[in-house]
């Protein structure tokens, strides 16, 4: 089976054949590009690239590196859905650390409770990410903290970092430039199963990792390293019309678990407001820049309601502004339409748990929550029956009950 990625608005992809060997195809004869990219102009160039690819592929993972305007984004699904059974959508941060994570998912089998610090260090900025394992054996981002300093402050805060999580394996992935610095942390630490892996160009770890994160156990990757896709961030910048500063406005926290919804999460007064990403890094010429990207062209209007929808993000990444042709046309998941249209058998354990839980006034009625809202976990206790219940981004779902369902 084929697997792919790319790296959306570019012109090259990187595909894996399922034995062991991945390679860079591209079109030779690209066309230049006559004025500012359109949406038009991005689906004829994902055309030209997808078409080069052998077979139709299981699985292409997208990675938004550039921050593309969401027309960007749906143009390149839309080619991208003709070329492969699966499409999704990824945050930069996701593929960097897929890339990351690839020389020790070869090494070991993960332990019980895994701790894995992985640390970017680039000429620029530091990033420090903490992963961890849930209780599902799941990992997950624990802790994500970006520095930019001076050279000689990195050992400094590595000693935090480290003897803060005290991982398992630590992860140095480091620009050419400073390898230097990764050999000396690597000598003065002695961090347990510790890997370096160096880079040139960060568009190409984006690609791999992009890559390594569409694969699965036959394809090569241990899925046990797979973290579970999140959201961009997003942002707005409002005026306080007593200080007449522009105040930034959280929309949606970074990393966010999918779906989720774009919302505001503050009182403002009705008006056309920009949505922006959460800054990130992005390649230009040799350098890593940082950005802070508008997610359209067009400013959205809002209401000022606390908790408006402003736009929404569905399970495979894509992110739509709400009132838009794409949002009201978008198609749901083949599984999504069936599991709504055929209701699922119930066993009669079930249904006895049910009728119980219809006794109890706690859980007969849905949790009140917003995105905006911390998460919570609420425990419950009722006569016989007892459940976990997170809630969540808006959304509340039973982890457990007292039948083990």
């Amino acid at each position: 089976m084929v697997v792919g990625s790319y790296l959306i608005t570019s012109i090259h992809m990187r595909i894996s054949d399922g034995i062991g060997s991945s390679k860079y195809i591209g079109p030779n004869d690209s066309p230049v590009l006559q004025g500012p990219l359109t949406p038009v102009a991005v689906r004829e160039r994902c055309e030209r690239v997808f078409k080069m690819v052998p077979k139709k592929m299981k699985n292409l993972v997208l990675v938004n590196s550039a921050l593309s305007t969401f027309d960007f984004i749906q143009a390149c699904v839309e080619v991208a859905d003709k070329y492969s059974d699966k499409v999704m959508v990824i945050p930069p941060l996701l593929a960097l650390l897929t890339f990351a994570l690839d020389e020790i998912a070869k090494f070991r089998n993960p332990p019980d409770k895994e701790i894995i610090l992985v640390v970017t260090i680039t000429p620029g900025f530091v990033d420090f990410v903490i992963l961890r394992r849930d209780s599902n054996f799941i990992l997950y981002i624990a802790e994500f903290e970006h520095f930019e300093i001076k050279l000689n402050e990195y050992k400094e805060r590595f000693a935090e970092f480290y003897n803060f999580s005290y991982p398992h394996s630590t992860i140095l992935l480091v620009h050419d430039t400073v390898h230097n610095i990764a050999e000396e942390i690597r000598y003065e630490f002695n961090p347990e199963n510790c890997f370096i892996s160096t880079f040139k160009q960060w568009h190409y770890i984006l690609l791999y990792g992009g890559m390594l994160r569409a694969m699965d156990e036959e394809d090569g990757f241990d899925t046990r390293y797979h973290i579970a896709n999140f959201s961009n961030g997003y942002e707005t910048t409002i005026q306080n019309h007593r200080t007449r500063t522009r105040e930034r406005h959280i929309l949606l926290h970074p990393r966010s678990s999918l779906p989720c919804n774009i919302s505001l999460q503050q009182n403002i007064p009705p008006m056309l407001i920009n949505v922006f990403y959460s800054p990130e890094y992005y390649q230009l010429g040799n350098e890593l820049v940082p950005t802070k990207k508008a997610v359209t062209k067009q400013a959205v209007y809002s209401s000022g309601t606390l908790n408006e929808i402003i736009g929404y993000i569905d399970e495979r990444g894509i992110p739509f502004v709400k009132d838009s042709a794409a949002f009201m046309n978008r198609e749901l998941p083949k599984n999504t339409i069936a599991e709504k249209q055929t209701p699922r058998k119930q066993d009669s354990n079930e249904n006895n748990q049910i009728s119980r839980a219809s006794e109890t006034t706690i859980l007969s009625q849905p949790s009140s929550s917003s995105v905006s809202d911390s998460p919570q976990i609420k425990f419950i206790f009722h006569k016989n029956l007892c459940a976990i219940e997170v809630v969540q981004h808006g959304s509340s779902k039973f982890l457990t009950d007292s039948f083990g369902k």
